[in-house]
């Protein structure tokens, strides 16, 4: 959990009643429409499991069919119950008392973020600071007495957890080939959600099996969707996993935003997942534009996410069983479920050419002009073809390689130290960071922003 949000939390409180909050997630669901009746999936598959699924269902009740690999019965239960339990989940578990830590207090912690949100600098900082000691009641809440004193407890903060890379990129320009070596600041993916997965205080949070939920509607039970877990995607990951009621899918949500960017000095920093991981890119104005120079930002976008990525996608090979905050030990299988960015930065997830190029969407093949016409049901992008159509073209002519990617819309980027020993099952040094992870397809996983802020589209 973010200092943010544990903050918020303590200023927060909680609904006025248990019932409060029932009610009011109670009538968010009595306002529920649901489609044409989807049958639930037969339970005679599964002879091992037990049914307690009454023969005289009542309207509203809710059905749980659990993944079969989970070995874990289906259930019924009334509405009610179904709204008591989802309403004790989310209630946000109990923290420590200190999560403003390095920060010395909260008020430190607090004036720290409003001088970084408003980029106040130093001068800005220190009238700042001199106008709340000259005004606070309790002066001992404050012990910061200048800018120089955040900027400790930020460098605090930042090595509690992050670590520097270095990226190295080839590059070819009007001087001849050379590697681009940049700083990286991230904090490894696995280690990042080890710590959520082992928190005893969060283990009630964590929903382990992917489940197909239906309520009935007086006739029959229809299927609804309420999580990521209870969609069909998680459903097929689980499916591929060893059939062991242990080994569990623990999917990751990422997100690239670049309206997020924000300055340091002449540098500039590039959110790439959630609030974990930045890179460091320097702008080039003179090559900015140029195929080549398009080719060298996303291989640099690839290369950071690579090692962003890299404890996930080893684990995500043979899983890796982890004791768990709840005291058992899981058999777990991380997997990029979602991929969330607006257009601009989903072209750069999945390696298309971007609203220019003959196939401008990032999950399916459908040509440019024939984007308007919905009766047409376009084939998918799949990882798997998009990475033989990649290695197809590194063994074909320049030229024949080239034109094989632009027909399908399709964009190579040369990333060093793809094959390492960790990846030696993965042959070509032209990659998208998403395929060495097991399970997880960035077309699949693609969901597309798009917002007047973003028209700004790939070139």
């Amino acid at each position: 959990m973010s200092i943010h949000s544990m903050l918020n939390h303590a200023r927060h409180n909680e609904p006025s009643s248990p019932t409060a909050a029932q009610d009011a997630l109670y009538d968010s669901v009595l306002q529920w429409t649901f489609s044409d009746p989807e049958p639930p999936p037969p339970i005679s598959r599964e002879p091992e499991q037990r049914s307690d699924i009454p023969d005289d269902p009542k309207q509203d009740d809710i059905q749980y069919n659990y993944h079969p690999h989970s070995k874990r019965p289906s259930e019924t239960c009334t509405l009610r119950e179904y709204l008591l339990q989802e309403s004790a989940r989310r209630r946000v578990p109990s923290t420590n008392d200190t999560p403003w830590a390095p920060f010395r207090t909260r008020i430190d912690f607090e004036v720290a973020e409003f001088a970084q949100e408003n980029m106040l600098n130093r001068a800005a900082t220190n009238k700042l600071i001199a106008l709340i000691r000259r005004c606070a009641a309790n002066m001992e809440d404050l012990t910061i007495v200048q800018s120089a004193d955040i900027d400790k407890q930020w460098d605090a903060a930042a090595k509690m957890y992050f670590k520097k890379y270095d990226v190295e990129v080839p590059y070819k320009n009007n001087s001849g080939p050379t590697t681009v070596t940049f700083d990286m600041y991230a904090r490894p993916l696995w280690d990042w959600a080890v710590d959520l997965i082992k928190d005893p205080s969060l283990s009630r949070c964590f929903v382990w099996d992917s489940v197909r939920i239906f309520r009935h509607n007086g006739n029959s039970f229809i299927r609804f969707w309420n999580e990521p877990w209870t969609a069909d995607a998680l459903w097929e990951i689980q499916s591929k996993l060893p059939d062991n009621p242990d080994a569990k899918p623990c999917p990751f949500i990422l997100y690239a935003d670049k309206s997020k960017l924000s300055s340091f000095g002449t540098q500039k920093a590039y959110p790439i997942i959630a609030r974990l991981a930045n890179v460091i890119v320097q702008d080039d104005t003179a090559e900015s534009g140029k195929t080549r120079y398009v080719n060298f930002k996303n291989a640099v976008w690839h290369a950071s996410f690579y090692k962003l990525l890299e404890s996930v996608a080893r684990h995500s090979k043979t899983g890796i069983w982890t004791l768990c905050g709840d005291g058992k030990e899981r058999w777990l299988f991380p997997v990029v479920l979602i991929l969330a960015a607006d257009y601009e930065e989903a072209s750069v997830m999945t390696l298309i050419r971007g609203s220019g190029g003959n196939h401008p969407c990032p999950v399916c093949l459908i040509h440019r002009d024939e984007q308007s016409d919905l009766t047409i049901i376009a084939d998918l992008r799949t990882a798997q073809g998009s990475k033989e159509a990649v290695e197809t073209a590194q063994s074909s002519s320049a030229e024949a390689g080239e034109n094989l990617l632009k027909g399908l819309g399709l964009r190579k980027v040369e990333v060093a130290h793809f094959s390492s020993h960790v990846f030696q099952a993965v042959s070509s040094k032209f990659q998208n960071a998403f395929w060495n992870v097991t399970n997880s397809d960035p077309h699949l996983a693609a969901i597309t922003v798009v917002s007047e802020e973003t028209i700004s589209l790939v070139r």
